[in-house]
Order: C-alpha cells, then structure tokens, then sequence
C-alpha cells in the first residue's frame, strides 16, 4: 500500500496521516505533558516570590545558592540549575548570607509550596502533583551509563547507586557513558525528567572523590535511602561539590613541575676550572650506565698527545623510583671544554650531589664551583627567547621529521607498552595512592580505576602522527575488568 492511498481502516484520510502515520513516543507524549505544565507554572511562582518576598527575591536567592563560589554570573550557564533551585528547593528563612537583610517574617518552606498552599483552591490535580513531587527529589551526581541519544539517558545516581531511565532529547546526544551530571532527577507517573542540571559535564575521573563523600554520607547517615528523600539534607553538600570541580576544571591550578625523580624542579649550572683530562678520567664512570669510558673517548675531542680535551656525556643511573618500567635516569649533563667543566642540573637535591661527587672524584684538582640557579618560570622565558630568535630559520634536516619515522614511533610504541605494563602495580596519586592491582579486588576499587582509565581515553588522545592511541582495555584485561563500553 502507498502512502499516499486512502487508509483501509475507511476513515477518508490518506493512509499515511492515518494508520500508516508514525506513532509517538509515550515518553516523549508524557515529557511534553510534564514540560507544558511547568512552563505555564513557573512564571506563576516567580511573580508569587516577589509578591512575599519584594523585588530583590532573585538577588536574596542566588546569595545563598552560590555558597560563597566565586565567579558566579547570575546571567550565565548556571541560571539552569538557579532557577529550578529556586522555585522548589530554597527555604528564604534558612538564612540569606547578605548583612542587611534579615530573615524574620520569611516563609519556611520551599517557594513552589507556598504558592501551592496560596493557590491550591485554583491549581488542576495535575499542577499539584507535579508541585507535590519535584521538591521531594534531592540535586545529585548521576554517572551516565547508558543512551539511546535523542531520545533517553540511563544515569546512575553515584550516592544512591540507583538507576533511571530519564527522557532527555538534546542531553542524550552529547553526553557519553562515564560523564557525570549534576542535577536534581524527577520521576513522575511515567517518565522521568531532569529539572535542572549543572551547565558543566563533569569528567568520569571526578567520580573517585564522590565515592569518598557516599563513604562519608554512609557514615553520617548509618546508610543511604533508595528513595533518595534523605539526600535533601544534603543539597549544600552537593552544590558545594559540584562549584569546587566547576572552579578546578574552567581554573586550573598551574602543575607542580617535578623531573623524572619527582623532585621540584629547579635549575643548576656549576662551572669548575679543571684539567680537562684528568676531569673526563675522574667523571667519566658517572656516565656508564649509557656508555664504557672507552665508548665515551671515542666520541671527545683528543689532543696530538691522547689527551682528552673536549667531551660531552650524561650523568645517569639505573633505574627510576617513579617509573618502574625504566632502565636508567639521566641525572644531568657533563661538558668538559678545555679547563671548563660544566655540569647543568635540575634540582636542589641533584645539585648538592653532583657537588658532592666532583669534590670526592677531583677534591682539590677542580677549582670553584661558580653557580648559576634559575628557577621554572627564568627557564621558560629564556627558551621562549631562543624560540623566538629561532623562527624563520630552516629546520635541522635530520630532525626535521624524525618523530614521523617508524623508529621513533616505534620507540614510543615500546615506551608506552612498558609503562602500562608497569602502571597495574604503581601507586598511583589519583587513587589515592594505592595499586591498581589491589584496588580491583573490591567492587568499589574496581570503579575508582574504571573511572580512571575512561578518563585516560577522553583527555589522552594520541596525535596524528603517532599513529593509534594505546588501547586500555588491554590494561582492562589484566585487571580483569569488562571492556570499554560493556556492562560491568
């Protein structure tokens, strides 16, 4: 049958504005229901909120929802979660924190229900219901496992650990398994609704603190309700959370530079008067770990008598305290050019044990140190200048694309092979420094470290050039946990 012939059911309309039209989606036909009502109601209750309360209702409001946050614009994305926070959650006699006002006289319960007592002669059953049923449902984190986008999200409250099934058409076409939501989530008769929400999506890595604050909660609270009712209590908890990873992702704190021993970094240069000879003979073994002396002195600049009177090598050793997976650590760089011995660092610890070796290996032979220190941001602009007096100039022909060549991505390839392989067993700051490995073996554990990894593949995608990034659920396999995009 075409669609365009007439409709066998023999109402006269064409078959495809009759049986043959598609059928609506029961969530979206009840989410449309819920929203239409809302838009006709919040306006209601704003203008009732400057009614009882004057014209500065929104000003007294936001003070106490931004609990002290700064860089809070109540003209930007936060107004999402303000203003449903305003009509169904905010008690005025709780408190306003502005000096001048005080709260005497002000209402004691949510605004939404003080224009219900005002109006419920006047409100349809339905108006009611929804008012009855949105200020019982708390603001909380809800980790997204599962979408069917433009249509629905399947969230995980991370505090309750329950789940629904939330109709969301333009949400579910952005958010991906692993994001965390911060919004208050509604169940009505037959659909559940976000009413309000955060504007920031926040990373799966932020859900390893927010299983420290459910410890928390389950202690203070001898457990936690699946109704979630009990979570109102803690709506100043939740929003205090969700600013201060606001304020950590839009404002970063600048990284704590370390070098590969995980020391501050901090950069030495100590200049010696030496024999040139007799230095290379006296510090030649620091660098064995990468080169025999022998290797080292065919490689320095040798006089008509076989002395060595130029030479460049690094100070290394085995190993590494940080990286497991690591051979040996360049410590710093040694040149001896004719009677100068230069010896670059960087660090105060590095710094007084290269001192230290030089006067045990040269004693009264090296004359000095002169020392020049300079601290990270001193390095950065020194480099920026090099940069700069450096830009139009050709590029060194063999370093040109060296990091295209199949042996440097096959070095990096090898890297970081051994440092996955090494990462299961490491403590690692970011879980709390314990292993992976042992993590695991709890069902909590298990989610710190896929919470984790997931975020290791949104924010480390590899760069072009260097082909595929490392595929994690290798690292999965070997902790035993069930691949990316499967259900645990």
């Amino acid at each position: 049958m075409g669609r365009n012939d007439p409709c066998p059911c023999g109402s006269g309309k064409k078959h495809k504005r009759c049986c043959g039209a598609p059928k609506d989606d029961p969530l979206a036909s009840e989410a449309r229901r819920v929203r239409s009502i809302l838009e006709t109601l919040e306006p209601r209750i704003l203008r009732h909120a400057r009614e009882i309360l004057g014209e500065d209702a929104l000003d007294l409001a936001w003070t106490d929802f931004v609990l002290d946050a700064q860089g809070l614009d109540p003209a930007g994305p936060e107004i999402q979660s303000f203003f449903p926070w305003m009509l169904y959650r905010w008690v005025p006699s709780a408190g306003s924190k502005r000096k001048s006002k005080t709260t005497r006289g002000m209402p004691s319960m949510p605004v939404s229900e003080c224009f219900r007592e005002a109006h419920r002669d006047r409100l349809w059953a339905d108006e009611d219901a929804i008012l009855r049923t949105i200020p019982l449902s708390p603001f909380g984190f809800h980790e997204v496992v599962g979408s069917e986008p433009g249509r629905a999200l399947r969230l995980r409250d991370v505090i309750v650990e329950s789940e629904q099934t939330v109709f969301e058409q333009s949400a579910s076409r952005d958010l991906r398994v692993g994001d965390l939501v911060y919004a208050r989530v509604v169940d009505f008769d037959t659909v559940s609704l976000m009413i309000g929400s955060g504007a920031l999506v926040l990373p799966p890595d932020r859900k390893i603190p927010l299983m420290d604050l459910r410890k928390r909660i389950r202690r203070e609270f001898h457990g936690i309700d699946r109704d979630r009712v009990m979570l109102l209590g803690c709506d100043e908890i939740f929003r205090t959370a969700y600013f201060a990873f606001r304020e950590e992702i839009l404002n970063p704190a600048p990284p704590t530079l370390q070098n590969t021993d995980g020391e501050p970094l901090e950069f030495h240069t100590f200049v010696w008067k030496v024999d040139s000879d007799e230095a290379f003979r006296a510090l030649a073994p620091l660098a064995q770990i990468t080169g025999s002396e022998a290797e080292l002195r065919e490689e320095a600049t040798i006089d008509d008598a076989g002395r060595v009177v130029r030479a460049e090598f690094p100070w290394s050793k085995a190993g590494n305290k940080v990286h497991a997976h690591w051979t040996n650590t360049t410590l710093g760089h040694i040149t001896i050019d004719g009677s100068k011995l230069t010896i670059e660092v960087n660090s105060m610890k590095r710094a007084e044990l290269i001192r230290s070796e030089v006067a045990r290996r040269l004693g009264e032979r090296a004359f000095g140190p002169s020392l020049e220190r300079r601290s990270v941001e001193e390095a950065l602009r020194e480099q920026e200048r090099q940069a700069h007096s450096s830009r139009g100039k050709a590029p060194e022909p063999e370093n040109d694309h060296w990091g295209e060549s199949p042996e440097a991505l096959e070095v990096m390839r090898q890297y970081e092979e051994a440092h996955w392989e090494a990462w299961v067993t490491q403590r690692i700051p970011a879980l709390g420094n314990k292993k992976p490995a042992q993590l695991v073996k709890t069902r909590e554990g298990r989610e710190m470290v896929e919470a984790l990894l997931l975020s290791f593949e949104r924010h480390g995608p590899a760069a072009p050039k260097r082909g595929p990034a490392y595929d994690l659920d290798r690292v999965r396999a070997r902790l035993g946990l069930s691949r990316r995009g499967t259900t645990p």
